[in-house]
């Protein structure tokens, strides 16, 4: 059995999380990438929850908030209040494909479980639920 530090767990989610210095983003195009490579990233932090933001991982220190309105706009990934009702960005691969009734939220709060499930992320959010 293979057994790893918890410097070495913070190191690797520094890395994939991009709040490592040499990682963070600066472009709006990073963003997008950055998304597409975790499934969903939340805005801000949420205390208490260990998962990416957009906002921890921004070189700029506010170059981030627009990208709540322009990475959506451009259809880059979709963007709702789902975790705890906080903003959150859900790259389009990661939408399961099934119905919604006209409702998007139930479809998009399924993908972001099927993420945490799949990357084996834990958080005070009980499977994203408040």
């Amino acid at each position: 059995m293979v057994e790893i530090s918890l410097r070495d767990v913070e190191r690797m989610r520094a890395q994939r999380w991009r709040t490592a210095s040499a990682r963070q983003i600066g472009s709006e195009r990073g963003a997008a990438r950055f998304i597409c490579e975790l499934g969903f990233v939340l805005l801000m932090s949420i205390r208490g929850a260990e998962l990416p933001s957009i906002q921890a991982a921004s070189r700029d220190r506010w170059a981030w908030w627009d990208w709540k309105q322009t990475l959506p706009g451009r259809k880059a990934c979709y963007y709702a209040k789902i975790l705890r009702r906080r903003g959150t960005f859900v790259a389009w691969a990661s939408t399961p494909p099934m119905p919604t009734r006209g409702r998007t939220g139930g479809c998009i709060a399924m993908a972001c479980w099927i993420v945490l499930r799949s990357e084996s992320w834990t958080s005070s959010t009980g499977g994203g639920r408040s």
